[in-house]
């Protein structure tokens, strides 16, 4: 079951991440701009040579932005990342 509190400190955790910079830009930002403009093909294109950190903090936020998405999560288990999920 999950608490007010708990989805509150979700929704935190989900803001400080996407406030995050991958090179120089924010995580909110990256994954919004690929909002309706890429596919998966596309994405990994864009991220296979960041550093692990970086594509963790992308691939969790676009986790949570795209609603859970598979295809998201296939990608990271693809490039050996985890993401942080509830």
């Amino acid at each position: 079951m999950t608490t007010e509190y708990m989805k509150s400190a979700r929704q935190q955790a989900m803001d400080n991440v996407g406030s995050l910079l991958v090179y120089g830009e924010k995580v909110s930002d990256i994954v919004d701009s690929w909002n309706w403009n890429l596919n998966i093909f596309d994405i990994y294109d864009e991220i296979r040579d960041y550093n692990d950190r970086s594509k963790e903090a992308l691939l969790t936020y676009a986790y949570d932005f795209f609603n859970k998405d598979d295809m998201i999560k296939e990608l990271a288990n693809h490039l050996f990342v985890d993401i942080i999920e509830e």
